[in-house]
């Protein structure tokens, strides 16, 4: 196999591939600002209320106080368009130009793992993907923790072939990795992963400058958010203060595996109406606890009902909106064709080598789910650690096209100077 240069691979994208993904891109922003407005779902407009907030010199602050319960990355993120006066629907423009950026970044590192153009396959797979499409037509967060996703393994793959980063695609890692966790604190434990991985990787002579360069970059804007919390709000708080609620919801006696923020919690919440959202927040994570201590066996059932749910193909949404049969159809289909994909994948490892970043990411995707399943699981929470799948699909596809180029030689029969065969 011809080994080209991620430079080449970028030039030689197939026409056909180009063509879809420019068409896909335009429906995807299309598709966002039809369907994605008005808001939906009530974290929509609370980000929305933090980033006016924030324009109208208020400070960061939720329902009339400060507040630390959303992460700032993507309000942050969301105040430009809202502070040159664009109307609010164009607000979706941000998830949807995302997404688009992450399927670039997949077409990239699909065709430079696998060492061939057809991983730039990677980018449509992005944008059809359902779940994907979901998040690109939401205020969500999860557009944005998809692209740090990628942008990450983008610098896994570099370390793969180069043992080294420069000084400032260090810094570059360091920075998305902290975007990552201050947008999805749940991506704290992948970053750690990550960040581990980069550093063992890297050749011995310049893992100290590696990691403390990528650790500087990571640590300045937490820091930055944390002093932030200790000055206004009179506590240290590094991510965010829903870990206490976001436990409860999942472990108490209303909740089931897949319920999510659907459990009912409200005489939790009635009991904690007066209290301080730190003391809110801390009353919720003890009574969570005391509920796993007094029902152990109860909580053992439903952590592993939890696991399990992080591998469903599709979760109704919480607000109690339903797509119909079929959208859950079209999750399990599409989930259950990713896994047979990556099942090939694995398969043809002897004609495209499986990488070290691969198996890195591949075991992200696994282990996530006995971490997620502490709080709860569901499918949209899953949805930036998909993207590892589709590029794996996106890989199975040029190494099967590897598979049957070698086939197809191996079938050839080669005349000698005699003409005979």
């Amino acid at each position: 196999m011809t080994v080209r240069t991620p430079r080449q691979m970028t030039r030689d994208v197939p026409v056909s591939i180009k063509l879809l993904t420019a068409f896909l891109s335009l429906a995807t922003i299309a598709y966002a600002l039809k369907s994605g407005y008005p808001l939906r779902y009530i974290d929509e407009r609370e980000y929305v209320e933090i980033a006016r907030g924030l324009i109208d010199g208020n400070g960061y602050q939720l329902k009339g106080g400060p507040t630390a319960y959303k992460p700032p990355a993507w309000p942050l993120l969301l105040t430009p368009l809202l502070a040159v006066g664009a109307p609010e629907r164009l607000l979706l423009l941000i998830p949807a130009l995302l997404m688009i950026v992450a399927a670039v970044w997949a077409g990239k590192i699909a065709s430079t793992v696998s060492q061939s153009r057809w991983g730039w396959v990677a980018a449509p797979l992005m944008l059809v993907y359902p779940l994907n499409l979901y998040i690109g037509t939401t205020l969500y967060p999860q557009a944005i923790a998809t692209a740090c996703l990628l942008g990450l393994w983008l610098a896994c793959s570099h370390i793969d072939e180069s043992r080294s980063m420069s000084a400032q695609q260090c810094m570059g890692a360091g920075l998305i990795a902290a975007v990552a966790v201050l947008s999805v604190p749940t991506m704290v434990f992948t970053v750690a992963l990550v960040g581990v991985w980069i550093v063992w990787k890297t050749s011995p002579g310049r893992r100290l400058r590696t990691a403390a360069i990528t650790g500087a970059a990571f640590v300045v804007p937490l820091a930055a958010w944390a002093i932030r919390n200790v000055i206004t709000l009179g506590t240290f708080i590094l991510l965010s203060t829903s870990s206490g609620g976001n436990l409860l919801y999942g472990n108490n006696s209303n909740a089931t595996p897949d319920s999510g923020t659907a459990a009912d919690i409200s005489t939790y919440t009635s009991a904690a109406r007066d209290m301080s959202p730190i003391n809110e927040q801390n009353y919720y994570k003890s009574q969570a606890l005391q509920w796993i201590r007094e029902n152990p066996l109860d909580a053992l059932q439903l952590y592993v009902g939890k696991v399990a749910n992080y591998f469903n193909g599709y979760n109704a949404p919480a607000s109690g909106q339903t797509a119909g049969t079929g959208a859950l159809l079209l999750g399990w289909f599409t989930f259950i064709a990713l896994v047979a994909a990556v099942v090939i994948r694995i398969m043809l490892r002897r004609y495209v080598a499986i990488a070290a970043s691969e198996k890195l990411f591949l075991a992200i995707f696994l282990l996530n789910a006995p971490v997620m399943a502490v709080f709860f699981t569901r499918t949209r929470f899953r949805q930036p650690l998909d993207a590892t799948l589709v590029v794996e699909a996106a890989i199975a596809v040029a190494a099967l096209v590897v598979y049957l180029a070698q086939r197809r030689r191996a079938e050839v029969p080669i005349e000698t100077p005699s003409g005979q065969v």
